[in-house]
Parts: C-alpha cells; sequence; structure tokens
C-alpha cells in the first residue's frame, strides 16, 4: 500500500502500521511543529475519507489517527505514509 496515499483498500476504523513521510516541495507547507517527525514509525487506525470539497489538496486520501499519541496533530493524510501496512 506504499505510493500515492490514493488508497481504496484501507477500512474505516481498521488498524495500520505505517512509516511517516512528510510531502514537501511546491505547494505543501509544512507545520512547524512537524519537523523532525519524518520516519517515525505509527500506529493507525482508518478514520475517515478525506472529501474533495473539504481539503483540496489530500483528495481521495484518508485522514489516519495515530493510535499512540506520538503527533502533534489530529490526523495525518495518507499521501504523508509510506509502507502502510494492515496491523496484525
Amino acid at each position: 500500500m506504499e505510493g500515492s496515499g490514493k488508497m481504496d483498500e484501507i477500512v474505516q476504523y481498521q488498524r495500520y502500521t505505517a512509516t511517516l513521510k512528510i510531502r514537501r516541495g511546491e505547494g505543501w507547507k509544512v507545520r512547524p511543529e512537524m519537523e523532525g517527525f519524518d520516519g517515525i514509525s505509527l500506529s493507525l487506525s482508518a478514520g475517515w475519507p478525506i472529501e474533495t470539497g473539504a481539503r483540496e489538496q489530500y483528495a481521495d486520501e484518508w485522514a489516519m489517527i495515530d493510535e499512540d499519541g506520538k503527533l502533534p496533530v489530529a490526523w495525518i493524510a495518507t499521501g504523508d505514509l509510506v509502507d502502510l501496512t494492515l496491523a496484525s
């Protein structure tokens, strides 16, 4: 499940593991509080599909909830995750 963040296989409320890889570059602003978190392993649960009208840059992605409370944000988009796999 690695790639663009457009992952139709995600099941709401299911638990996953992933590595955080924050998108950078044109059009992407990294929140200052997120600096330094790249590369950490996360335990997540699938929250909700992000609707196109709500946050255009996250269209067709999922909002994932950090189950361990490692991140200083409420949710992270699947496009900022790599090696997303179903938790065992």
